[in-house]
């Protein structure tokens, strides 16, 4: 069985989970049912759906919502990249400098980051 997480973004654009739920197969047929579900629920299609890499779910999501964007998550892909990478093919794995920045990845900036002010300014304080 596989669990399929719901999560929106509320006007706070924070993550709030809205449903889940099991799965006994991952067929087309199962996560079709379970999308229309979903739009039947919501009363109209999401206008992006974030998803890792699983083929019938793309074929799911592109049957059930034809205008909704389907992108892939950056987690999930950088999750992989050391696996599928070819650093190891071209010697890459022993320049330090490579080696250094991807172990360092979980501090990289992603594209869309909101909890922080990106100045450099630090405030001080006189005693």
């Amino acid at each position: 069985m596989v669990i399929v997480p719901f999560t929106a973004i509320d006007n706070h654009c924070h993550s709030v989970t809205v449903g889940a739920r099991l799965l006994t197969s991952e067929t087309i047929e199962s996560y079709t049912w379970l999308l229309q579900m979903l739009l039947k629920l919501f009363g109209s299609a999401p206008k992006v759906v974030v998803t890792d890499q699983d083929h019938v779910m793309k074929q799911a999501i592109a049957y059930v919502f034809p205008n909704t964007r389907h992108r892939l998550c950056m987690r999930h892909i950088m999750k992989k990249v050391a696996d599928k990478a070819i650093m190891v093919e071209f010697d890459l794995d022993k320049n330090k400098w490579l080696t250094d920045m991807y172990e360092n990845r979980f501090v990289w900036i992603p594209a869309f980051y909101r909890d922080e002010p990106l100045s450099g300014l630090m405030r001080t304080t006189s005693i």
